[in-house]
C-alpha cells in the first residue's frame, strides 16, 4: 500500500473506532494450527500465540523462571507439583480462569486426541492433574522432572467450555485464551484481534493485526512504506534502510544455535563416518561469515547450546577453522575427491539466510564438498521432523533451547527418542533421561554438560553460531519486547 493511501486508511480507522490505536505486525508465517496452541512450541508460531494465550510460567532474559498464571510452584515429592494460581484472570469470553483449565489442558495432552501434538511430545512425562480448589492445582508426572516449571510457558491455557462447544478445529478458528488480545478473525494470511478489556495484563492498543509476509524484503518494504508498523525476522543489511525512514532497528542473540544438521538414520551416506562430519565443521570460517554477513554481532559456536541455558558447557572452545585438516580427514575417510550433499532449508525466512547458505556452501566447496541447498517451507520441515522421509542427508535448522532455556530440549529433539529421529546416539539415550530426571542440581548440570561435549565431539551437526534476531519498528512504536519468542503485547504502543 502506498504511504498516502495508508495514511487515509489509518485516519478512517481512527475515526470509525473512536480514536482507536491500531498496530500491524508482519511475520514470516502464521501458526500452522491457527489458534490451536498445542501443535507447535517454537517461532514463528509463538509470535502470534503469545497475543492470545498465557502459560503458567515465563522465563526471563537471564534464563530464570518467573510467575505468570501460576504465582508459586512446589515439588511435594519426586512426581508431584502443587501450583498456586492467580485469582484475577478472566478468559476472553468472561469466564474466570481456575484450576479446572489446567486440569483440562493436562488431560487433553495426556489423552488419545492430544498425544501426537508437539507440546504433548515434549511433555510426554505428564501423568495428570487434579484441582485441589479453584486456584490450586496438583500436577503429576510419570517420571521425576525437577525442571517442570521450565516447560510450563507453553502449557497454554484454553477456555474449557469453548473447547468443548467448538471442538479442536472449531476452537482453532475462534480461540479463547487469557492473553491481552482476542481474535476477531483468522484468515489465510492475517489474524485480526481486538483488546481483551478484562485482561490481567491489559494492552495499550485497541486493535492488532498479524500479517503473514513470507518474503523478508516485502516485510521491510511494508515497514518503510507505512503499511506495517513492526517487521520481524529481518537481516542485518536492513538496518540502514529502516533507520533512514525514521524507524528503529533492533538486533539480539537468541537462545538458539544455527546448524546444518545431519540425517544419519535413513540409509548410508558419507556422513556416517565421524571424520567426514568433523571435516565439515573444520571447513567453515565462522568468524569471517559473522563479521562479513552478520555485523560481528554473534560468535562462533562451541556446542549446540547458548550460555543462558542450563547445561551449557563453558569448558568447550569455539570450533576452529582448519581447512587443511578438513581435507586430510576427508582423504582418510576415502573422500579425497569430495562428494555432493543435499540439504533442505528454509530460504527467505529472514534477510540473511540465503547469503549464509551460499557462504557455507562456498566454504565446503573449498574442501571438495558440493553443498546443494533445496529450498523448503517451514511446514515441510515440520513434517519431516515428525515423519522422516528427508530428501537429502542434511537440513538447515537450529538447536533451540527456547522457550524452556535448558539444553535438555535440544538434546531430546536430536536423539533416538524422536518419533522419526535423524540423529540417534544410543549411548546418549540413558544419559539424556538421567539428565532430565536428576533431582540434584549440580549432578543434573554436570550430566548435561557432558552431553554437550559428546554431541560436539561426535559432530552431530555443523554448529555455526548463536542465532541472531532482527526486528524493525516504525516511527512512533514503543514497548516492543521479545523474550524467547514471546512478545509482550501488553507493553506495545504506537503514536497514531
Amino acid at each position: 500500500m502506498r504511504p498516502f493511501l495508508f495514511t487515509i486508511a489509518l485516519f478512517c480507522l481512527i475515526i470509525a473506532d473512536g480514536h482507536a490505536k491500531s498496530l500491524r505486525i508482519a511475520v514470516h508465517e502464521l501458526p500452522p494450527g491457527r489458534g490451536y496452541p498445542y501443535r507447535v512450541m517454537t517461532m514463528p508460531s509463538l509470535y502470534s500465540l503469545s497475543a492470545i494465550f498465557d502459560g503458567l510460567t515465563r522465563i526471563d532474559k537471564d534464563g530464570v523462571v518467573q510467575p505468570w498464571l501460576a504465582k508459586t510452584w512446589t515439588q511435594t515429592d519426586d512426581l508431584t507439583w502443587v501450583l498456586d494460581l492467580r485469582d484475577d484472570v478472566i478468559f476472553h469470553n468472561g469466564n474466570p480462569f481456575t484450576a479446572e483449565a489446567v486440569v483440562h489442558a493436562v488431560n487433553y495432552l495426556t489423552g488419545r486426541a492430544g498425544t501426537g501434538e508437539a507440546v504433548a511430545t515434549e511433555m510426554a512425562f505428564l501423568e495428570g492433574a487434579t484441582a485441589l480448589d479453584d486456584h490450586t492445582v496438583e500436577i503429576k508426572t510419570n517420571i521425576p522432572v525437577p525442571i517442570l516449571p521450565r516447560f510450563l510457558p507453553v502449557l497454554h491455557m484454553v477456555e474449557p467450555e469453548s473447547w468443548a462447544a467448538l471442538g479442536r478445529d472449531g476452537f482453532a478458528l475462534k480461540p479463547v485464551g487469557t492473553g491481552p488480545f482476542m481474535v476477531e478473525a483468522f484468515e489465510a494470511t492475517r489474524i485480526t484481534l481486538r483488546a481483551h478489556p478484562k485482561s490481567w495484563r491489559p494492552p495499550k492498543l485497541d486493535r492488532l493485526e498479524i500479517l503473514a509476509v513470507p518474503d523478508a524484503t516485502a516485510r521491510v518494504q511494508g515497514l518503510t512504506s507505512g503499511s506495517v508498523d513492526i517487521a520481524l525476522a529481518l537481516g542485518p543489511d536492513d538496518r540502514e534502510t529502516i533507520i533512514q525512514t525514521g524507524g528503529t532497528f533492533l538486533g539480539w542473540r537468541s537462545e538458539m544455535v544455527r546448524t546444518i544438521s545431519f540425517v544419519l538414520t535413513e540409509g548410508p551416506s558419507p556422513l556416517d563416518d565421524i571424520r567426514v562430519r568433523q571435516a565439515l565443521n573444520l571447513a567453515i570460517d565462522r568468524e569471517a561469515i559473522i563479521e562479513g554477513l552478520l555485523g560481528g554481532l554473534t560468535v562462533p559456536a562451541s556446542q549446540g547450546a547458548t550460555p543462558a541455558a542450563e547445561g551449557y558447557n563453558p569448558n568447550l572452545e569455539p570450533i576452529r577453522y582448519d581447512p587443511d585438516r578438513a581435507r586430510a580427514l576427508l582423504a582418510e575417510a576415502g573422500y579425497e575427491n569430495g562428494f555432493s550433499l543435499t540439504a533442505e532449508a528454509v530460504v527467505g525466512a529472514n534477510g540473511s539466510d540465503s547469503a549464509m547458505y551460499q557462504l557455507v556452501a562456498g566454504a565446503l566447496s573449498d574442501v571438495g564438498v558440493d553443498l546443494i541447498i533445496a529450498p523448503v517451507t517451514i511446514a515441510h520441515l515440520f513434517d519431516h521432523f515428525e515423519r522422516g522421509g528427508w530428501h537429502g542427508k542434511a537440513f538447515g535448522m537450529v538447536y533451540t533451547m527456547e522457550p524452556i532455556i535448558d539444553v535438555i530440549r535440544t538434546l531430546r529433539n536430536n536423539s533416538c527418542d524422536r518419533p522419526a529421529p535423524w540423529y540417534c546416539d544410543t549411548g546418549a539415550t540413558d544419559m539424556i533421561q538421567d539428565a532430565l530426571t536428576e533431582q540434584d542440581t549440580k549432578k543434573r548440570i554436570a550430566l548435561k554438560q557432558s552431553l554437550m561435549a559428546r554431541y560436539r565431539d561426535n559432530a552431530a551437526a555443523i554448529f555455526l553460531w548463536p542465532e541472531l534476531r532482527f526486528a524493525g519498528l516504525g516511527p512512533g512504536v514503543t514497548g516492543y519486547d521479545d523474550v524467547h519468542g514471546f512478545i509482550s503485547y501488553d507493553t506495545l504502543d504506537v503514536d497514531p
